[in-house]
C-alpha cells in the first residue's frame, strides 16, 4: 500500500470520526461534549403527509391522560421553529445557550407541546451539561422511553407520553438514588414556577417534599445543587 494511500484512507477515517462527534446530538454522556443540533429548519420532504396524524403508541402503565394527536401542519402552526424541531423532529439545542440549563426557579416543567407536568424543579442537579438535567421524572407516567439507534450509538430517548414529543435521553451517569440522567432540552418544556397546585413529585425512599436527607430543595443531600 503507497503512502498516499493510507495518509488518504486515514484521513477519511479521521473525518467521519469527527462527524460523528459533531452530530452526536445534545445530551449524550458527559464525557463526549456535541456541539447541538445540526437538523436544517424547514418544510417537511415531499413525501410527509401533513395532514396525517400519528397513532397513539405504546404508553406506560396507569397513563390516565388521553393522547393528544395533531396534524404535522397543527404542530408547526402551534410551535415555534425551535420547539417545532426539538419535539417533532427530535432535534438537540445547543448546550450552555438555552433557556432552562442554569435555571433555579422553583416549579415545574411541563410539556410545551401538551401541558403534561414532567419534571419538578426537586430532581433538577447541575450536572455540568449545559442541559437542564433530572435524576427522576414527576412519575413515571409522565415519560415514555424508547431506544434509539441513530448516530452509531444505542441511547435511550425520551418523550412526552402524552403527545409524543421528544424531550431528550437518559444516561445512567446520574446522582443517587437513581443513578440516572434525564438530558432534557429546555425548548420542549415550559416551567411553571410556584406551582402551588402542581402535584408534588414522587421522592425517594418515601421521603416528603422538601425533607430528602435534610436537603433544602427536596433533593438527597449528594445530589449537586442547581
Amino acid at each position: 500500500m503507497s503512502t498516499t494511500n493510507f495518509s488518504s484512507r486515514w484521513i477519511c477515517a479521521f473525518g467521519v470520526a469527527i462527524v460523528v462527534v459533531a452530530i452526536g446530538g445534545g445530551c449524550a454522556p458527559r464525557h463526549d461534549a456535541p456541539i447541538g443540533s445540526t437538523r436544517q429548519l424547514g418544510p417537511p420532504a415531499n413525501n410527509q403527509q401533513e395532514d396525517s396524524i400519528t397513532s397513539p403508541p405504546e404508553r406506560n402503565a396507569g397513563a390516565e391522560e388521553p393522547w393528544v394527536a395533531k396534524t404535522d401542519q397543527q404542530w408547526r402552526d402551534q410551535l415555534t421553529p425551535l420547539q417545532y424541531e426539538v419535539t417533532r423532529q427530535k432535534g438537540t439545542e445547543r448546550p450552555f445557550a438555552n433557556q432552562y440549563w442554569d435555571s433555579k426557579t422553583e416549579g415545574v416543567y411541563h410539556c410545551v407541546g401538551c401541558e403534561l407536568p414532567l419534571f419538578h424543579s426537586d430532581q433538577k442537579y447541575k450536572s455540568g451539561t449545559g442541559w437542564p438535567s433530572f435524576w427522576a421524572p414527576l412519575n413515571k407516567t409522565s415519560v415514555r422511553e424508547e431506544v434509539d439507534d441513530t448516530l452509531f450509538a444505542r441511547r435511550t430517548e425520551v418523550l412526552c407520553s402524552r403527545c409524543g414529543a421528544h424531550l431528550g435521553h437518559v444516561f445512567d451517569d446520574g446522582p443517587q438514588p437513581t443513578g440516572q440522567r434525564y438530558c432534557m432540552n429546555s425548548a420542549a418544556m415550559k416551567l411553571q414556577p410556584d406551582a402551588d397546585t402542581a402535584p408534588s413529585p414522587a421522592q425517594p425512599n418515601g421521603a416528603s417534599n422538601g425533607a430528602s436527607n435534610g436537603a433544602s430543595n427536596g433533593a438527597p443531600a449528594d445530589v449537586p445543587q442547581r
